[in-house]
């Protein structure tokens, strides 16, 4: 079980937090859902799902449909190597096989609390390197790009064929569970909330353990099914993995002291958007009022008009 027995009622509480946990990943969610489960995986995600071939199917299906109707609506190149396509997709809201974290607790702790104000929310702190540790069977940093293993959960998360991928790739075995690594900041977005990623294999996939490398198998070698797992099944010992409580009545004080720090969604998602949602909250909030309409610096305050645009010029 992780550890939930800390709060964090303002800025003071998780600036403290932060320096004690100066290498963790940070994951924030508005209400308490006691679960860290990437998009694909959650419950509705994909309607009418009961079988490892289903999952694996709607994946390989979501990236043939991503890469063919891409090319319509943007000129930029879709990348070829599955990580980041799978990465890209992300980015743009398809339920993928990756977790969004942040190497920021402040960043984190800006989404447990600027959405579902009535209710408490939750934040994770993780050690990667734990993580990494408990999924690849060896004591592991954050992997490179590279990575087999890593590899091997890009190519399954686009729905390739498990099998296929461990003989293409020669491995013995796949990850039992997650492997959190740090990937390129390709997006301003990315390099704005320092984005981190866990990558989860597909939880209802037995994949086969062989007893021997790949080429090895004959002889009906036997062959037993990984036991797969989620982080927080992996991390029980509530060191490597932290739950806070973010008391709803707290909410608004840490979003105003996170505002008043330059953590807004603007800065965050970095385009018009969130400029314009950002103006709306301001307004709704009534930040941009101004001073009282009888006070006597009003008239001092008083912006100069719009020119109109095509105003002739005055004669004479």
């Amino acid at each position: 079980m992780t550890d939930m027995r800390q709060l964090i009622c303002n800025l003071g509480d998780a600036v403290n937090e932060a320096e004690r946990l100066p290498y963790h990943f940070f994951r924030g969610h508005s209400q308490c859902y006691g679960a860290l489960l990437p998009g694909i995986h959650r419950s509705g995600a994909i309607g009418g799902l009961n079988s490892a071939a289903q999952l694996s199917r709607a994946q390989r299906n979501a990236a043939v449909q991503f890469r063919r109707k891409a090319g319509s609506v943007t000129d930029r190149p879709l990348p070829g190597n599955p990580m980041d396509l799978l990465i890209l997709m992300q980015h743009h809201g398809v339920p993928t096989c990756l977790l969004d974290w942040s190497e920021s607790l402040l960043v984190a702790l800006f989404f447990a609390v600027s959405q579902n104000m009535g209710e408490d929310g939750e934040l994770w702190a993780m050690d990667p390197a734990s993580l990494n540790t408990a999924s690849m069977g060896e004591p592991a940093e954050l992997p490179l790009p590279s990575n087999k293993q890593l590899t091997y959960l890009a190519l399954e998360g686009i729905g390739d064929d498990p099998y296929g991928i461990l003989d293409r790739l020669k491995m013995s075995s796949s990850p039992i569970g997650p492997i959190a690594f740090e990937p390129p900041h390709t997006h301003k977005r990315m390099t704005a909330q320092l984005s981190t990623f866990t990558i989860h294999p597909n939880p209802i996939l037995q994949i086969v353990q062989y007893g021997m490398p790949i080429g090895q198998q004959a002889g009906g070698t036997p062959r037993k099914p990984t036991n797969r797992k989620e982080i927080t099944e992996l991390l029980p010992d509530g060191k490597s993995l932290v739950q806070y409580k973010i008391p709803s009545e707290a909410k608004k004080r840490i979003r105003e002291g996170l505002r008043s720090i330059g953590i807004t969604h603007r800065t965050l998602f970095v385009d018009l958007d969130s400029l314009g949602m950002e103006i709306r909250m301001e307004l709704a909030r009534g930040f941009l009022v101004g001073p009282a309409a009888d006070s006597p610096k009003d008239d001092e305050n008083k912006p100069e008009p719009f020119e109109a645009v095509g105003k002739p010029e005055a004669k004479g």
